[in-house]
């Protein structure tokens, strides 16, 4: 599928130009949106969800859906995301020692730590 707008110049209508593009800079953002969401390689059932909410006139709610939509994966998720900064490079035997400190503090669904 090739892209539906190259430049400002393509846009015919004033009014869309107006109201929806603006400007360059609102042209390249969208022009870089539309490309993130071709390289996420969405299911068909996410692309009908935002497909509907944009008919719908309701795009302007699709970062609070995807906020929430991230909160439940990383709420459900079996695997606990951990960053843990020090001054110096951690050994092995500290890491074991760190990850294994860490399992008493997560929840019981959290069967993986993932430490970086």
């Amino acid at each position: 599928e090739s892209e539906p707008l190259k430049s400002l110049d393509t846009i015919a209508d004033p009014e869309v130009k107006e109201y929806f593009v603006a400007d360059e800079p609102t042209l390249k953002a969208w022009k870089d949106a539309r490309a993130a969401v071709k390289a996420a390689k969405l299911s068909p059932q996410t692309v009908s969800v935002l497909t509907t909410m944009a008919a719908a006139g309701q795009s302007f709610r699709m970062a609070r859906v995807l906020e929430s939509l991230t909160e439940i994966l990383v709420a459900t998720s079996p695997i606990a995301e951990v960053t843990v900064q020090s001054a110096v490079e951690l050994s092995a035997a500290q890491k074991k020692d760190v990850v294994g400190t860490l399992a008493s503090y997560l929840p019981a669904s959290k069967k993986e730590t993932n430490v970086v």
